[in-house]
Parts: structure tokens; C-alpha cells; sequence
């Protein structure tokens, strides 16, 4: 889409220990107090107003909630830095004991990006995410629905016959959620070929999110969020009607309740924003990731562990409020190459530093070699 996410790097600061001598009680009662307000000699507490402190090297738009930008109804009492509007945003921001330092902007023509709240350092981890929903990548050989393995034929699930590793995969967690569906489908799947790519595959990392819409609407909310490029996918008639038969047409006859709508933002949302995971066998969607532009000269970089979890590191130093970028393609290709595939894939051209250099920020990756001098120096780029 087992290694576990790295803990969370900082020293947090802890709150000082309790004396626990009679004569410290006096102190520990004002300095309780002191946070709320002043208090009087018979130890009632009477509130004032407090003055806002100013961080530095931060960036913060406390008015509204930092994943969706609907209005904040809390701060966050530990770093201070980020607003919500509800209790599941709040825990996004701080799942355990540590504040992620990011805050989800928007910029028209350029959709959602997320920035950082606080410097940060090389290193340092930014967020953590896990899988709405995790499936074989589209137009992949046959391979087991629960493992994603490459399969061979000499084993099928019993109830729906798709090929499967074993016994123990066919009855697994990942396989059921799409297991009744499969079995009901009126066009058969025939399997024959266990090298070549299967279209037949196409349908089921979408079906596992159509099902995240019907039983988990709170992680379909965060996904709605995301762009699906549906107009722009039209466009390319071919490849849009192998999904109308793949997926749409395959997915409508085993559940006649499912909408075209639906099943064409779930494809969309796999098309525009899933990443590779079980070494390339499969593909997930991360919610709050997929928030994440793209910089051929990025500054964060991410790793996908086995439990469908996702990190999320900084490879360089960053100032509050600059842009966290990830590299959507591989970063050793020259400009063309990468640009070509950015445009054709997710409708963008990009400009980013890199792109914009002819000498690709020093690193001559598209440049060649001069023929005519063979100097280690001679390069030839295009102006």
C-alpha cells in the first residue's frame, strides 16, 4: 500500500513533578491557579483576560480548522499552532501525544497543499497516514486479492473463484470486504493467462473504496476533499471506456444499486491520487497525504510500511509556512521525460525550480555531453 512508524522525533517537555512535601502544596495551588486566572488569598480564582502570546518562527491561521478550513471551534492546548472544527480533525492533528506541524492551504488553479506551522527540521516527521483503501494496482497481472502475491491458478476462493494464494488468504480480512460482490456478478471473470495484465483487476481497489463511502463515511468525508479529474479523464476516450467496461459496467451487474457517479469518483480518486505500496503490487489512497504537491526537487520524502500505514519525513530544513512538496515520479529522469508524464497523468505542467533551470538546479540530468570537444564540461542543454 511489520514495520512500525518510526516514534515521533523531539524531546516533549514535561510538566514538572509534584512535591509532594506539605510545604510545596501552597506553590503547586498558586501555580494552578496562575494558569486560569489570579486568586485571592482565601484560594478562590477569579479569570482575566489573557494576552496572546506571539510565537516565533511560526505560521498559524487559528480561524479556521486546519485540515478542512471550515471555522475552528478549538485550539490546540499543546502546541497552539492549529485550529479544528471537530473531535475526528483534532485527533488527525494529534493522534499520540505528538502535534503533526502541518496545516492544509488552498490556492485557486492549484487546488489543496499543505504547509508547515513551525520550522522544521531534516528529518524530522511531519505526518503519518493510513489507507482508506488498499487494492491491486490497475490493469496488474492476476494476483491474490488479500496478499496482492502474483498468483498462478492452483488455488481460487471458493465463494467468488478469483485466484487466490491459499485457504488462509480466501478467508482473510482484505479479500471479504469485496468477496460477496464478486461472487454475485453476473459477467463471469475467466482466467487463463497469470502473466499478462487482467482488466478484470481494475475494479477492485475502487470497489474497496466504494465500500469505505457506505461504512466509513467519516474517512469518505476527508476524501472528499481530493480532486478525481473525471472532466480530463473523459477526454481520453480510450482508456475511458476500458474502465466504463472494466469496472463500471462489471462492479453495476454484481450490485445494481451502485452509481456511475460513484464508481467514477472512486476511480478517479485511485487515479489521481493513489501511491505503490507491497513493492509495487498495489496501490493506496492516503487521505491527508494526498494532500501533498509535487516538486521534482522535493522536500519531504515518504515511506509506505506494511500496515497500510504511511510516513511522512523532511529531508531538508523548513521554514514556517513553506510548502511541503513530494515527488510524484522518479526524480532521475530528465525534464522532458518527467514532465511528460505529469501532464499526461495528473493534468499539470510543471514549474516547479527544477523545471524552470535549464541546468535542472545544477544537476545537467537532461543535458549532453559535447561531441565535438569531449570536455568533462562541454554540456549541452536546451535554452
Amino acid at each position: 500500500m511489520v514495520d512500525e512508524v518510526r516514534a515521533e522525533k523531539g524531546e516533549q517537555v514535561e510538566a514538572p513533578a509534584v512535591n509532594a512535601e506539605a510545604g510545596a502544596s501552597d506553590e503547586a495551588k498558586k501555580e494552578t491557579a496562575d494558569q486560569n486566572g489570579n486568586a485571592d488569598q482565601n484560594g478562590n480564582t477569579c479569570k482575566i483576560e489573557k494576552k496572546e502570546e506571539v510565537k516565533e518562527n511560526t505560521y498559524t491561521n487559528l480561524k479556521v480548522c486546519f485540515l478542512c478550513a471550515k471555522p475552528a471551534t478549538e485550539i490546540c492546548d499543546k502546541c497552539g499552532l492549529v485550529g479544528f472544527c471537530s473531535e475526528d480533525h483534532k485527533k488527525l492533528h494529534r493522534p499520540e501525544n505528538f502535534c503533526f506541524p502541518f496545516m492544509v492551504e488552498q490556492k485557486e488553479g492549484v487546488g489543496r497543499y499543505v504547509v508547515a506551522t513551525r520550522d522544521v527540521e531534516p528529518l524530522e516527521l511531519i505526518m503519518w497516514d493510513n489507507a482508506a483503501a488498499l487494492g491491486p494496482r490497475m490493469g496488474c497481472s492476476p494476483a491474490c486479492l488479500q496478499c496482492l502475491k502474483p498468483a498462478d491458478g492452483s488455488f481460487r476462493c471458493c465463494n467468488c473463484n478469483w485466484p487466490m494464494c491459499d485457504q488462509k488468504c480466501a478467508e482473510g480480512n482484505a479479500h471479504k470486504i469485496e468477496c460477496e460482490t464478486l461472487k454475485n456478478a453476473k459477467e463471469k471473470v475467466e482466467f487463463t493467462n497469470f502473466k499478462e495484465p487482467h482488466d478484470a483487476y481494475r475494479c477492485i481497489a475502487p470497489l474497496r473504496l466504494l465500500k469505505v463511502q457506505e461504512k466509513i463515511p467519516e474517512v469518505w468525508e476527508r476524501l472528499s476533499y481530493l480532486m478525481d479529474h473525471t472532466e480530463d479523464r473523459r477526454k481520453d476516450e480510450e482508456l475511458w471506456n476500458n474502465y466504463q467496461t472494466s469496472v463500471n459496467k462489471f462492479l453495476k451487474s454484481s450490485n445494481p444499486n451502485l452509481k456511475d457517479e460513484d464508481i467514477n469518483r472512486a476511480v478517479g480518486l485511485l487515479w489521481t491520487n493513489a501511491f505503490a505500496c507491497s513493492n509495487g503490487g498495489g496501490q493506496a489512497v492516503f487521505p491527508t497525504f494526498s494532500f501533498m504537491s509535487h516538486s521534482c526537487a522535493p522536500n519531504c520524502a515518504h515511506s509506505v510500511f506494511p500496515n497500510k500505514t504511511l510516513a511522512l519525513q523532511a529531508k531538508t530544513a523548513i521554514k514556517a509556512g513553506e510548502e511541503f512538496t513530494i515527488s510524484y515520479i522518479s526524480t532521475v529522469q530528465g525534464s522532458i521525460k518527467r514532465r511528460m508524464k505529469l501532464h499526461d497523468k495528473w493534468y499539470f505542467d510543471c514549474k516547479c525550480a527544477r523545471c524552470m533551470d535549464p541546468t535542472e538546479l545544477g544537476s545537467f540530468t537532461s543535458a549532453h555531453l559535447c561531441q565535438v570537444c569531449h570536455c568533462p564540461e562541454g554540456y549541452v542543454i536546451a535554452t
